[in-house]
């Protein structure tokens, strides 16, 4: 007498097939979308932790975000304390370079409130308020471009 359903061994079949393909997947995922998504992350979130930070310490801070030199830094104004700093092109963004779009810096600054007080692209206020930054991948040349605005919120694209 035969009952209906599966055998043991079919089922220890499609497990193993299921997880081939699982393995095949997790290494057909593009790391380099995933090393610029983290770097992304990374900046937009200093950003906003700076403006936090404005409020919270009740001072100016300052984010400079340096095209020449592969690094964004996070500055108390008046300690000139440096609270934050990425590099880029070295530590978890060894393959990721930044690039600022018609400009080689751009410079945010907070106050106490947490107030945007503008930004400048090479030491001249733009005219809209907004910054472009691009991080990209070295070797595929996967892009993301995230847009700043003066208060420190930011779209990425």
């Amino acid at each position: 007498m035969r009952h209906a359903g599966f055998s043991l061994l079919e089922l220890l079949v499609v497990i193993a097939i299921v997880g081939i393909l699982g393995a095949i997947a997790a290494v057909a995922y593009p790391r380099d979308r995933v090393q610029v998504d983290q770097a992304v992350e990374r900046l937009t979130r200093s950003i906003e932790k700076a403006r936090f930070d404005a409020i919270h310490l009740n001072k100016f801070i300052e984010v400079l975000i340096d095209q020449d030199a592969q690094l964004a830094t996070v500055t108390d104004v008046d300690g000139a304390r440096v609270l934050t700093r990425i590099s880029f092109g070295s530590d978890e963004q060894a393959q990721v370079t930044l690039r600022v779009e018609d400009a080689t810096a751009i410079r945010l600054a907070f106050d106490a409130r947490g107030m945007g007080r503008g930004v400048e692209l090479d030491s001249s206020i733009t005219a809209d308020g907004t910054a472009t930054v691009a991080l990209i991948h070295d070797r595929t040349g996967f892009e993301r471009s995230i847009d700043f605005n003066q208060y420190g919120l930011s779209e990425v694209q």
